[in-house]
């Protein structure tokens, strides 16, 4: 936006302790995390962000996700920026999670329409969470998370001029159970530049790969489900080396690497891209949680092949058979990824389906263009 000569103003959450608000030219900039926002924003605030006790989730009125989020001195923040700037055209909230605002800003608004940017329908979501968990004593809080979701998600949707989601699936989702009628479809802008890869080379690239983080419990039941079903022992017996890459416990990675042959786990990493290189296949394990849709891009940005499991791949545009292979269950996904691996022709096919497919539809262009429409038609509550 800012390229196209719209005036932004970022407010964030940030690590330090001290605010951070100054123009991106400033000195004062904290430049651990100029590189990832500053090009996008003209004026950046960071309020300290403080995590809390989980115990607060668990007892919180609002879902945990907002509770750990809440916070007053960031609404302070934003009401103080609304008060003193010039009158903003539209107020952009990213994320669900900070969805809370709209009740604390919406009379201070002075005409600015306001947008929510959603990643996911975090009720059905949330739903799969409790539903595939096994433990009923851990189960009752996501259960209790579940319901707290169903009230809160079209509570604060509801109040927003203009809804955007990833995916078609989530969009008919919110206008069929919450009756919202100004909600659209908005695809995230991918770089390619930042993305030097090759098409993979089967006969020579004999690793799959699952990026993502496992510290969240579920994602982590993701994980054990994959590794734990009958049939991955197939990975190791037919030569092939699964690389799980991304945010765990060492202790995790050290216990998978020690137990589990033909698996190498590297635990929290600087950079994912590079551990795609010597992979022909993606692997997309998720039953529980989100995050899938933004993997499934990632993949195919760096031209992988992509097994993932059905129901739970909703990226618009995406098809099945034409840009990724469902598998119905976990020893399913394996046995599809070790089929896939022995067809170098059919790799190759899906991986630049997949590709080219981002190159028309996923550009920064298209995701601004699109974004403008949204902020145009949206009316004012």
């Amino acid at each position: 936006m800012t390229q196209n000569g719209h005036y932004v103003h970022l407010v964030c959450f940030g690590k330090s302790r001290e605010k951070l608000q100054g123009h991106v030219a400033s000195s004062r900039i904290d430049r651990s995390v100029a590189d990832s926002v500053f090009p996008y924003a003209s004026y950046v605030t960071k309020v300290p962000f403080v995590a809390k006790n989980p115990c607060r989730a668990f007892f919180s009125f609002r879902p945990g996700m907002i509770a750990n989020r809440f916070s007053r001195k960031y609404i302070r923040m934003v009401l103080s920026i609304l008060k003193d700037e010039p009158p903003f055209d539209a107020i952009i909230v990213n994320h669900f999670k900070m969805a809370y605002l709209i009740e604390a800003i919406r009379p201070d608004v002075r005409g600015a329409k306001t947008i929510l940017i959603t990643h996911n329908a975090e009720a059905p979501l949330s739903k799969t969470v409790y539903t595939n968990h096994k433990n009923p004593f851990k189960q009752f809080p996501y259960y209790l998370d579940c319901l707290k979701m169903r009230r809160y998600e079209p509570r604060y949707l509801r109040q927003y001029d203009a809804v955007t989601g990833i995916s078609q699936v989530d969009c008919d989702y919110f206008a069929g159970e919450y009756g919202l009628s100004n909600v659209h479809v908005l695809t995230p802008g991918i770089d390619l530049n930042e993305y030097p890869s090759r098409f993979p080379d089967p006969a020579r690239d004999k690793a799959a790969i699952v990026c993502g983080s496992f510290l969240w419990e579920p994602k982590r039941l993701n994980l054990f489900y994959l590794l734990n079903c009958r049939k991955f022992h197939l990975f190791h017996d037919n030569g092939f080396v699964l690389k799980i890459v991304g945010n765990a416990d060492p202790d995790l990675a050290a216990h998978v690497n020690a137990t589990c042959p033909g698996v190498q786990m590297t635990g929290r990493v600087a950079d994912v891209r590079r551990y795609y290189d010597g992979c022909s296949i993606a692997l997309i394990p998720e039953l529980m949680g989100g995050g899938f849709k933004l993997k499934l891009l990632e993949a195919a940005a760096l031209k992988k092949a992509i097994v993932v499991l059905a129901n739970v791949t909703s990226a618009p545009a995406f098809q099945a058979g034409t840009h990724y292979i469902e598998a119905t269950d976990f020893n399913d996904l394996v046995e599809k990824a070790i089929w896939l691996m022995k067809r170098p022709k059919e790799i190759e096919r899906l991986s630049r389906n997949a590709y080219d497919l981002l190159e028309r539809k996923y550009t920064w262009q298209n995701t601004h263009h699109r974004l403008m429409d949204v902020i145009r038609t949206a009316r004012r509550k």
